[in-house]
């Protein structure tokens, strides 16, 4: 049994509204810290959460870890520098200005994403970044649930990446005070498929031509049938037989009336030798 536990692997997936939860909690702090250092003080700040995977990986150049409690962990998705990418958000300025002009927009650009960091770290609970690496496959495999957080105030676009373990807490903790929300009564499965349409299939008595007959059968050919008008036909339905039914026409059409308490034959009988009809 202690080995049977040993390979057991937690499957994780959230739905929309956990997380829309834990965007609405990150976005939170990030807007607290926005509203700290006025970047930018007039755009709106919004955070988007979807599902990651090996993808995510691949698209993005550079991970910063940003904290680690046991197995949960994050980072910030970066395609450079994430501080000089601040440092143009608050400023407005190239990073490759003169050092002269541009030490202390560098120093104040540092501190305020240090302090960015600390504060995303503080609302997905999540301690210090030390020993943390680059993200593995692991990380994100299929149903360990990971997601990414992509943060945007004004020209300020920050990405975030969160392991499953790391996801859980906050999301169960939120579920877990949330009122449960009283369910529709099922729909009985007739009524939920009754307007998906079905093709029916009108079964005549067979009948058998010699191979000279198929040859020299031409277009416009008239193939006279064995079958009477008042013999019933087999009306079914996805290969099964449904009841019997009577050729006759309606509004100039050819219909099939179906017939009601009336056997529904296994099958129609091929007619003898002298039945068999000519063209």
């Amino acid at each position: 049994m202690s080995a049977l536990a040993s390979r057991t692997v937690t499957l994780r997936s959230w739905t929309k509204a956990q997380r829309a939860e834990l965007a609405s909690l990150v976005e939170r702090a990030f807007r607290t810290w926005t509203s700290d250092w006025y970047v930018p003080a007039s755009a709106p700040v919004t955070c988007d959460c979807e599902a990651a995977g090996l993808e995510t990986l691949l698209a993005r150049a550079f991970f910063l870890p940003l904290g680690r409690t046991g197995a949960a962990q994050a980072w910030v998705m970066t395609d450079g520098d994430g501080p000089d990418a601040l440092m143009a958000a608050l400023f407005e300025v190239h990073r490759r200005r003169q050092p002269t002009q541009s030490v202390l927009a560098t120093e104040l650009a540092s501190q305020a994403w240090d302090e960015m960091l600390e504060c995303l770290r503080t609302a997905l609970g999540l301690g210090a970044r030390t020993g943390m690496g680059y993200p593995v496959p692991a990380d994100v495999r299929l149903w360990s649930g990971p997601v990414t957080l992509k943060l945007r105030a004004g020209a300020l676009d920050v990405d975030l990446l969160l392991t499953g373990a790391c996801v859980e807490p906050l999301v169960t903790a939120s579920c877990a005070h949330a009122p449960r929300s009283a369910h529709a009564p099922l729909t009985p499965v007739f009524h939920a498929i009754a307007d998906r349409p079905v093709r029916v299939k009108v079964d005549l008595s067979a009948f058998e031509l010699d191979l000279g007959t198929v040859q020299d059968l031409r277009v416009g050919d008239v193939v006279p049938l064995p079958h009477r008008l008042s013999a019933p036909v087999i009306v079914s339905a996805a290969g099964k037989p449904l009841c019997n039914g009577f050729i006759g026409r309606q509004s100039g059409s050819k219909a099939v009336e179906l017939a009601r308490d009336t056997a529904v034959p296994s099958e129609i009988s091929i007619p003898t030798s002298t039945e068999r009809p000519t063209t």
